[in-house]
């Protein structure tokens, strides 16, 4: 997991006991919390339920980097754990509401893209794809950008965001045919 070891590094020097902490206790709110991003998908629909979700996650990305980057233990536990117990790179303070949004209100989104006959392959397809192409290398894209820019967060928090805002986008221009 990118935060876990971000926050080890030499440059953020938080010691691994701390930041397992942060991290467990994130996603065992996450774990949680998903169901509630369900029950609003099934009340406001799965496209505005993810599209705010993104949208969060955009505007999470660079105080999620900020706590991340500041070594406290307490912020960090703040913005990974707090952040999903109010709804993996982490997203923030907003964080929790981003993966209750996203995972909860993503089987719903996607089942209406897809005729009965094809759902099971074209949502594998599409989910997989992603966790694979985009999810998989996120770590690596953001690990780089650090780098490139001296230890300074700032890249991989544009790379978040601007990842949020494409799946806002894509949310937003996606035809849903709402198949039975």
């Amino acid at each position: 997991m990118f935060s876990l070891s971000f926050m080890t590094s030499p440059a953020v020097g938080m010691p691994r006991g701390s930041a397992l902490l942060a991290v467990s206790i994130g996603s065992v709110c996450g774990v949680l919390t998903t169901p509630l991003g369900g029950l609003a998908a099934d009340r406001f629909g799965a496209r505005p339920v993810l599209a705010v979700g993104s949208l969060l996650g955009a505007l999470g990305a660079f105080p999620l980097f900020r706590a991340l980057a500041s070594g406290d233990t307490v912020l960090a536990i703040v913005a990974i754990g707090v952040g999903h117990g109010l709804a993996i790179v982490a997203i923030g303070v907003g964080h929790g509401l981003v993966v209750a949004c996203t995972s909860g209100a993503q089987g719903a989104f996607l089942a209406g893209l897809f005729p009965m006959a094809e759902r099971f392959s074209g949502i594998a397809l599409a989910r997989e794809t992603n966790g694979a192409v985009v999810a998989g290398l996120s770590p690596l894209v953001a690990a780089a950008l650090i780098t490139a820019a001296g230890g300074a967060t700032w890249g991989a928090a544009t790379f978040l965001a601007a990842c949020c805002l494409s799946s806002v986008l894509a949310v937003a221009l996606m035809r849903s045919e709402h198949h039975a």
